[in-house]
């Protein structure tokens, strides 16, 4: 009986063993795996704290980039307005030199109504017409926002329709103007506006005196790296007695002298009625310094 109750003791004291031990090895699996967790945990946080350091600084590096684009976005807006001042101010100098013009175009016509002499009257009309080309200039430039970038061709038929009003021509004679699209800045399309004012002057004059009825040709195109004016009437020709030839007239004189301002020079063709050909370079515009 003692054997048997010992056995028994020692059964279940193994039995107890073997939970112990099964507890045991639970508690070193649970054990292991919290000290893993752990080391991936601060793993974790340490890799969570280089990359809020790393978004930081992009964060800072992209606000400074902003603060700089700002400041490059304030300066560029205070360049424009400025601009736009600057344009507004010289189309309303345009606009006034236009008007100061026509006070003189006003005061010659008052002077060719005073006047008895028609060789002095002839001169002042003819004076009327080149400064009425120049505040033609002055209002293309002034209506087309300060620079002269509106329409040439247009230009050149106002330009044209005011010279044959002014001479009683406009039902007499038919003005075709050809233009390529170019823009021209004011220092190479008063010179030339004058020259044209010049040479359908001198055709109204003298090209047609024994006709009722005339054709101008006016075109202005591209030629190399410059450009070219050709002007041709049907009239009666050009010759040694025709008064805008001889003895160096003050309208050929004037026509060569705005021509050496363009850097180009005036030719006479030859062929039916009168042609001139006049190759002109505009100087090359300075470039505009970077903000």
């Amino acid at each position: 009986d003692i054997n048997a109750r010992n056995e028994a003791t020692i059964a279940e004291q193994r039995a107890s063993n073997g939970y112990l031990i099964a507890l045991l090895g639970v508690l070193v699996v649970l054990a292991v795996a919290l000290f893993i967790t752990s080391r991936y945990s601060l793993r974790m946080i340490r890799r969570t704290k280089l990359k809020n350091e790393v978004i930081r600084r992009q964060h800072d590096e992209i606000h400074t980039k902003n603060m700089e684009l700002q400041r490059q976005n304030m300066r560029l807006a205070e360049t424009l307005m400025s601009d736009e001042e600057k344009e507004i101010m010289i189309r309303e100098i345009h606009h006034r030199v236009k008007n100061n013009l026509q006070v003189v175009d006003s005061l010659l016509s008052i002077q060719c109504g005073s006047g008895d002499d028609p060789k002095v009257e002839r001169m002042l009309r003819e004076a009327q017409g080149r400064i009425r080309s120049m505040a033609l200039v002055h209002e293309h430039i002034y209506r087309s926002a300060g620079m002269a970038h509106g329409s040439l061709k247009t230009h050149m038929e106002q330009l044209a329709r005011n010279v044959l009003v002014a001479h009683g021509a406009h039902d007499k004679i038919s003005v075709m103007v050809e233009t390529a699209d170019i823009a021209l800045p004011v220092e190479t399309l008063m010179p030339l506006s004058l020259v044209v004012n010049e040479l359908l002057t001198n055709a109204v004059k003298y090209a047609f005196t024994d006709r009722d009825h005339g054709h101008v040709r006016i075109l202005v195109r591209t030629a190399g790296s410059g450009y070219e004016l050709l002007f041709n009437d049907d009239g009666v020709g050009l010759d040694g007695e025709q008064p805008f030839l001889r003895e160096r007239s003050f309208g050929l004189e004037l026509v060569e002298v705005l021509a050496e301002q363009l850097n180009g020079e005036v030719r006479v063709l030859k062929g039916a009625g009168a042609t001139f050909s006049m190759t002109f370079f505009q100087d090359k515009p300075a470039l505009r310094r970077a903000s």
